[in-house]
């Protein structure tokens, strides 16, 4: 197979069927934001949608560990001081799934 045979075989071929105009999240890092305070929630959301991030946000640890599970975020922003679950704890419960 020579390099003009390949060529004429790419140039059949389709485009990818996912484009990003159709799905602007495809290839975006998501990010989990964890926070009691829905203040420090938005700002955070803000600049990094902003910086061209997905963003979900988690108002407990509890609900942090739910949305962690579901969604698989490349990084997780937590408050380690809240009540009923703290930061710590909730990562801990996701380190050991």
């Amino acid at each position: 197979m020579n390099f003009r045979s390949l060529t004429q075989i790419f140039s059949r071929t389709r485009p990818a069927p996912l484009t990003y105009e159709e799905y602007p999240s495809i290839g975006k890092k998501k990010i989990l934001i964890v926070d009691d305070n829905l203040d420090i929630r938005k700002l955070l959301a803000l600049f990094l949608e902003r910086s061209g991030y997905d963003t979900v946000a988690a108002a407990t640890g509890l609900e942090a560990v739910s949305q962690a599970r579901m969604i698989r975020p490349d990084l997780i922003l937590m408050d380690l001081t809240m009540p009923v679950v703290s930061g710590d704890e909730a990562m801990r419960w996701l380190k050991a799934d």
